[in-house]
């Protein structure tokens, strides 16, 4: 059976709140060898009091449909998944890991430009908040200059601005139409594709 992207919106939009799902079909949620289980990826819009936040997150259901198995910010899994999938779906999911790695939660990080950089850097990757200030203490960053204020990391949630052409394609993912006759499901995988155009 051709592998397809098909989505759905949901059944409400809250207040300045956009969103779309894309489901990538079956993969092999309980590595037994067996693709059983659904995997989708939802996608998130919502305006801000700063601008548009932006936010991704995955689901892989269980055979029968009933409950995840995995789900949330699983996208580093979901692209082990992804790497049997075929053209389209491997690129337009690759596009997609790209802009949750890049984007995600973009209304919410914990420190300025400078210090996430040099966070980026550490010789391996810094998963824990103590860790983090120990490392931005040890290169003289954990106390930046932020709008001709001290700013501690992590003393709140500073807002990152989406790039214009990144958002412009992010709107138009979540423009894509999706309805269609119940018992055929509108492969949406082009649209995808051309949304997500030059992004990444």
């Amino acid at each position: 059976m051709k592998r397809i992207i098909t989505g759905r919106k949901k059944l409400y939009e809250r207040q300045g709140e956009r969103s779309i799902t894309l489901s990538f079909g079956k993969v092999d949620g309980y590595g037994n060898g067996r693709k059983s289980c659904l995997m989708e990826v939802e996608i998130c819009l919502k305006d801000s009091d700063k601008g548009p936040a932006f936010s991704v997150m995955g689901n892989v259901w269980n055979s029968s449909g009933t409950d995840i198995i995995l789900g949330g910010q699983c996208l580093d899994t979901l692209a082990e998944f992804a790497k049997s999938f075929r053209q389209p779906l491997r690129t337009a999911f690759r596009k997609i890991h790209g802009l949750w790695k890049e984007y995600h939660l973009n209304d919410m990080k914990a420190g300025t430009p400078e210090q996430e950089r040099c966070l980026e850097s550490a010789p391996v990757k810094v998963m824990d908040y103590d860790v983090a200030c120990d490392y931005l203490k040890a290169n003289g960053l954990y106390e930046v200059e932020l709008d001709g204020k001290p700013y501690r990391y992590g003393e709140s949630w500073l807002y990152e601005p989406i790039p214009p052409s990144v958002l412009s394609a992010i709107r138009k993912v979540l423009a894509i139409k999706t309805e269609a006759p119940k018992e055929v499901p509108r492969d949406i995988s082009n649209d995808v594709m051309e949304a997500l155009e030059g992004v990444l």
